[in-house]
């Protein structure tokens, strides 16, 4: 199974993007040998409950799990041990937005829903069909009746096809043509295609219902306030932690050199050992000398993680003698871990590396065992 690991917790997602990356057309092949060979029975049974009388709407929930696989990948992003404090305030800002795209219903917030529902949908007089002209706006237009013509798709063939009257014109579409259109600004070469209109779909609002409620819960819980239905008891807030990630982004140059000024300084404040050991004072008075350093740091690769820490450790090396405070400031700050994953999977790890034949191991045995397992090292 691609992607899967013992030491990550979402192997049930992991399953589903593979069935959806597969297709349906798999998975019915599947559930027959499994039938074939009597493997399984209750899970089995229900799936192919689910498959001969649920299979549109499987379909649906397959794409809607394609279009979230976001939430997975940034939680991988941000599992471990790197810099990841520098970069969550980003990852989780562009999760909100995206939260507030799926409550707006926006068009082409879940591409993979509108491909299954164009897939899906019943053709017919009245259906709304839109062509995009980049620079020159939407252009709208209706299903009117069915005639043959000569496929422009499949030359030599004859197909049925739709005619649309738009307000300028009229003109006739094979069904191939309709239901492989895409929302928004066209990319290259799809400009002037027409695009079956579903977000009118009743299928189509309930997806976006559904996985509202979750990014309801994750505003409640950097916000503090109540969100739609959910809220987040005090012990469970990330209101604070959420600050410090905000301001912990001051320690990139490439963020400093435009945002980060004397008020940002104070902000800082909410950064619990760099007030307590009363370094604000000296940071403010670095700061000319760091935004000055700051002004020609290299662009980082922020899309990897590994490429991000690796870089920006290395301007800190190269630069940091030259400003002191925020050089240990730094310090402290790359020490932070937003989450609890990297001591989670030490404990996973010993828990596969070890069982009851090794209880009398020796420490170091263990400890050699783990660091070589933990940093992905071979021995030999």
């Amino acid at each position: 199974m691609p992607g899967y690991s013992k030491v990550r917790w979402y192997a049930w997602a992991e399953i589903v993007f593979v069935i959806a990356l597969a297709g349906t057309d798999l998975l019915g092949k599947l559930i027959t040998t499994c039938e074939d060979r009597d493997y399984g029975d209750a899970t089995r049974k229900s799936l192919r409950l689910i498959f001969d009388t649920q299979l549109d709407a499987l379909r649906l929930e397959l794409a809607a799990m394609l279009d979230m696989r976001i939430l997975v990948q940034v939680t991988y992003e941000l599992e471990g041990n790197r810099l990841e404090e520098m970069l969550t305030y980003d990852r989780i800002e562009s999760l909100r937005e995206l939260g507030r795209s799926i409550k707006a219903k926006a068009d082409g917030v879940l591409p993979n829903v509108d491909a299954v529902l164009r897939m899906q949908m019943q053709l017919k007089k009245n259906v709304e069909v839109e062509k995009h002209f980049h620079g020159h706006g939407t252009c709208v237009g209706k299903l009117t009746r069915t005639k043959k013509i000569d496929s422009t798709l499949y030359p030599g063939k004859q197909v049925d096809a739709w005619g649309v009257q738009f307000s300028d014109g009229y003109e006739e579409y094979e069904e191939e043509e309709l239901r492989t259109g895409k929302d928004g600004p066209a990319p290259s070469g799809q400009d002037g295609k027409p695009v079956l209109v579903v977000r009118n779909l009743a299928a189509r609002n309930s997806i976006y219902e559904a996985l509202d409620p979750g990014f309801d819960y994750l505003e409640a819980r950097i916000t503090g306030t109540v969100v739609g239905d959910s809220t987040c008891d005090p012990q469970y807030s990330l209101v604070t932690m959420y600050e410090v990630l905000r301001m912990v982004r001051a320690f990139d140059p490439t963020f400093a050199r435009h945002h980060v000024d004397a008020a940002f300084v104070n902000g800082m404040s909410a950064i619990t050992p760099l007030h307590g050991l009363g370094l604000l004072t000296g940071l403010k008075q670095e700061l000319p000398l760091y935004l000055a350093a700051a002004a020609g740091a290299p662009a980082f690769n922020k899309a990897s993680v590994d490429d991000y820490t690796h870089d920006l450790l290395e301007w800190w090396r190269s630069n940091g003698n030259l400003f002191s405070t925020w050089a240990l400031a730094a310090r402290i700050v790359f020490a932070f871990a937003p989450n609890s994953a990297s001591c989670e999977r030490v404990f996973a790890l010993l828990k596969n590396l070890f069982g009851e034949q090794q209880m009398s191991a020796l420490a170091d045995y263990v400890q050699a065992a783990l660091m070589l397992n933990y940093n992905k090292r071979i021995v030999g």
